[in-house]
């Protein structure tokens, strides 16, 4: 930063002891003592003024220097050095010895903080800021429009910063201001528009969060109402009441949609968008927000157990069970009932009836599931079928050599109900008519018959049946 010794210009050319200095400069100012001791020098105080405090005057020594203030000794030169100069550091200034002392008046030149466009919010306090400083406080005319500007209690002017305070602000307050300072013998003309903003609102009838309750499959809409805002606010849309790190958008989801900008659809509803969301509308003057939660997502019952008959066999021993289950929410209370009418079980969400052996015929027919919750119904109906043996295989084919016979087949057509436990190898010598028989695993459709296990120059009924619980 240029620094600025004025120990030739103050004290020849300006037996005043004054200079105006610029802001944000580094300067000098001498005090020469001799035949005394220096004392310090001393700051000028400044009274509080609106918004800002009162500034107090320091003691500045070569023992104790201020935060940009010090002294720098040249022989009998006692220089106030000032860092970055501002208008607070404007006024009289005391070099004090111990007998005599002398002064110096600092002038700060104009630094305008302000000369873009300006936006005011409607029906707020705001301010229609020229932010200058200088000292001494300059003079400012204002006017708007071309029509020069009066100021009264709800329009005022600090003289210090040139600033215009509405209070409150109205949409007569938008146009094209400007205003000359004077400081001095210096004329500055500023101009600028300022422009009357309005913080959006958004409408709130159903208070704020707002809950919404669905159903899977249908379509939610949520609407961000907006009822004021100049300029017109932007709406965007997110997942979480907190963030904007989680938009909505179709990109991420084909299911959400935008039918205008100021709403939000979710088509075919699921679990998962179980959720919170928001909406910000926001312009120059601010924003608002509304917030959203599915807290409920309904569905009809729906069968998620297999829908199968169930098949058995009279003199089966072991337990047969017949199970109807079903999602849904609410979870849905499901019923079984027997072709008599009668309810064999029930639960929420499932009924399982067990029948401990099939003895006797009288538990074979039809059963009824019935599934309820507050959406829907669903029914279901299933069998307990008499199980037959399987049907024969399909394509048998049979190869013979000197060594060995080879079969092949396919699973039989119908199963008879219960499922194939394995395959029967058939075989009867046409010469002593023995019958032999080989069980298979279900899992294969081959087999080979070796050597060992047939004669030789011997011809062979050959047969393969499926077997299940019932028989083959």
């Amino acid at each position: 930063m240029k620094r600025t010794n004025l120990a030739d210009s103050i004290m020849k050319k300006l037996p005043s002891t004054s200079a105006i200095f610029q802001q944000t400069r580094d300067y000098q100012i001498p005090c020469f003592v001799t035949g005394e001791e220096f004392v310090a020098w001393v700051t000028p105080a400044k009274p509080a003024r609106p918004g800002v405090p009162a500034i107090p005057s320091k003691r500045i020594t070569e023992a104790q220097p201020s935060e940009r203030k010090r002294i720098n000794k040249v022989g009998d030169n006692y220089q106030l050095y000032i860092e970055k100069v501002t208008a607070d550091d404007g006024g009289t200034h005391q070099c004090v010895g111990a007998s005599n002392s002398r002064t110096f008046t600092l002038s700060v030149d104009i630094n305008v903080g302000n000369e873009s466009p300006l936006y005011v919010r409607l029906g707020q306090k705001d301010i229609v800021r020229l932010d200058v400083s200088s000292y001494p406080a300059p003079t400012y005319t204002w006017s708007k429009d071309g029509q020069a500007l009066t100021f009264d209690s709800r329009r005022t002017l600090d003289r210090y910063t040139g600033n215009i305070a509405l209070n409150p602000v109205i949409q007569s307050d938008e146009g094209n201001y400007s205003c000359t300072v004077r400081y001095g013998i210096q004329q500055q003309p500023n101009n600028f528009p300022v422009f009357v903003v309005d913080i959006p609102r958004i409408s709130k009838p159903q208070g704020d969060p707002v809950y919404r309750q669905g159903t899977v499959g249908y379509n939610i809409t949520f609407r961000c109402d907006i009822i004021s805002g100049k300029p017109a606010p932007t709406i965007t849309w997110y997942v979480s009441w907190e963030g904007t790190i989680q938009p909505i958008n179709s990109l991420y989801d084909s299911r959400w949609s935008h039918p205008t900008k100021e709403e939000f659809t979710i088509t075919g509803i699921q679990q998962q968008d179980k959720d919170k969301y928001r909406c910000i509308a926001e312009n120059a003057a601010g924003k608002d927000e509304l917030r959203f939660e599915i807290t409920e997502v309904s569905a009809p019952p729906r069968l998620i157990s297999p829908p199968d008959n169930v098949y058995t066999f009279i003199g089966n021993r072991k337990n047969t069970s017949i199970l109807c289950a079903f999602s849904g929410y609410p979870v849905p209370m499901v019923k079984m009932l027997n072709d008599n009418g009668t309810v064999v079980d029930e639960g929420n969400g499932s009924a399982l009836f067990v029948i401990p052996g099939t003895y006797t015929d009288e538990f074979f027919g039809e059963y009824n599931c019935s599934a309820v919750n507050t959406i829907g119904r669903t029914n279901i109906l299933l069998s307990l079928l008499v199980a037959t043996k399987p049907e024969v295989p399909q394509n048998v084919v049979v190869e013979t050599t000197c060594e060995d016979i080879s079969l092949t087949w396919q699973k039989p057509i119908n199963d008879g109900g219960m499922p194939i436990t394995n395959y029967v190898i058939s075989l009867r010598s046409s010469s002593d008519q023995t019958l032999r028989r080989m069980n298979v695993d279900a899992s294969l459709s081959e087999t080979n018959i070796i050597s060992k296990e047939i004669e030789a120059e011997t011809a062979y009924k050959v047969s393969v049946l499926a077997r299940n619980n019932a028989g083959y």
